[in-house]
């Protein structure tokens, strides 16, 4: 998220910890002004689709004949993350998400629903103790989310 964006995205969740916003506003804290959604979708379900192929052939392959069954099992769990995103399509909005983080010059942010909540995880590398910071996300969702989970990892 640029600076310009930062404050008030810091503003905006200062009392909760998701806010639902509107499209236009997400593009523009983001300073991405072709953000679509749906784009992103489709990314995400070619990728997932090219991995399930690739361990499907990968299981094939004598080689790897003692990794067979897990690679089926990834090619199962890739498939299945296929389905879910086309039935997100067109059905996401965009919501402004209170995360923390460690070192953000090293790391990245994952998340995922379980059950009504939304877990934030965001992983690094640092050698020494470092204190979390607030940093707020813009994350596309079906519905807002009962409650907000974070957590962070450090690896050296």
């Amino acid at each position: 998220m640029p600076d310009s964006s930062l404050n008030e995205a810091i503003a905006m969740l200062e009392n909760a910890e998701v806010v639902e916003i509107d499209l236009p506003k997400a593009r523009q804290m983001l300073d991405m002004p072709d953000l679509d959604p749906d784009t992103l979708l489709k990314a995400a379900i070619a990728e997932a689709n090219a991995k399930a192929e690739k361990r499907e052939e990968e299981a094939k392959d004598p080689f790897f004949a003692e990794q067979a069954k897990r690679f089926l099992e990834y090619a199962q769990e890739h498939r299945r993350s296929v389905k879910k995103a086309e039935e997100m399509l067109g059905k996401t909005k965009p919501y402004l998400v209170r995360a923390v983080v460690l070192w953000e010059g090293t790391g990245g942010f994952d998340a995922y629903w379980k059950d009504s909540s939304l877990w934030v995880h965001h992983g690094c590398l640092g050698r020494e103790a470092a204190p979390m910071k607030r940093r707020p996300l813009v994350i596309f969702l079906e519905k807002k989310p009962a409650s907000v989970y974070n957590y962070v990892t450090m690896d050296e």
